[in-house]
């Protein structure tokens, strides 16, 4: 059973939840920090239509700073109240995508995209549709690498602007532009991946490493798979 909601209720849902998190977050003792945010992960992937984006962070807790802790515990109360407050009927009547035309909307190849997806990059995903023919919903979600939240209807208006002022980059020159990011990390890094951040234990790396690691496997994937095409 669905109880439905008026705009009014579900702007001041969303407008209380950093309200709500700052409030949990102090009533809790230090020591139960690690154990209720684990908890109400587990409750998200369990009971929700949806991957929580950064449900891999859970299984590191102890490792990060209590700022962190804090605001996984917020983005994970976001993450509830933006499925509680979707119309379920508003959802289906929503255009869809293929991952075909997600992958031209972003720039990137449909491996990628699928990657994005198994990540949990890409959210709002009905799970029955979670596999390779999936039908993205412009109401879905994509995160950037720094976990920052974009609507896919944004990433799709964005690429049609840019297609009335912009001619898309030959093949040869996306290719230079991706072999050039890969070079940045290189640099920065002082070797391949697989020398540098591919033999580093995770629970080692700093938040900045996950985050280029993750990018620099994408590119790599990338990469590989315009070669083969």
């Amino acid at each position: 059973m669905m109880f439905m909601m008026n705009i009014a209720e579900k702007q001041f849902a969303t407008a209380k939840v950093k309200e709500i998190s700052l409030h949990t977050w102090q009533a809790l003792a230090d020591d139960s920090h690690y154990a209720f945010v684990k908890a109400l992960a587990n409750y998200v992937q369990k009971t929700t239509p949806r991957p929580f984006p950064v449900g891999y962070a859970v299984n590191e807790l102890s490792s990060l700073p209590a700022e962190d802790v804090e605001k996984l515990l917020e983005m994970l109360y976001k993450h509830i109240v933006e499925i509680g407050t979707e119309d379920q009927e508003e959802t289906e009547r929503v255009p869809t995508y293929s991952t075909g035309q997600m992958a031209q909307f972003f720039g990137v190849s449909i491996t990628t995209i699928n990657n994005w997806i198994r990540g949990g990059r890409i959210t709002g995903i009905p799970e029955k549709k979670r596999n390779k023919h999936a039908q993205i919903p412009e109401n879905a979600t994509f995160y950037t690498v720094n976990w920052k939240p974009i609507k896919i209807k944004e990433v799709i208006e964005s690429y049609h602007k840019q297609q009335e002022t912009i001619s898309p980059l030959p093949e040869e020159e996306e290719l230079k532009e991706i072999r050039a990011l890969l070079a940045t990390f290189q640099e920065k890094y002082h070797g391949e991946y697989h020398e540098t951040l591919g033999k580093k234990p995770v629970e080692k790396m700093t938040v900045e490493e996950k985050q280029d690691a993750f990018e620099w496997v994408q590119l790599l994937l990338e990469l590989e798979d315009r070669q083969i095409e």
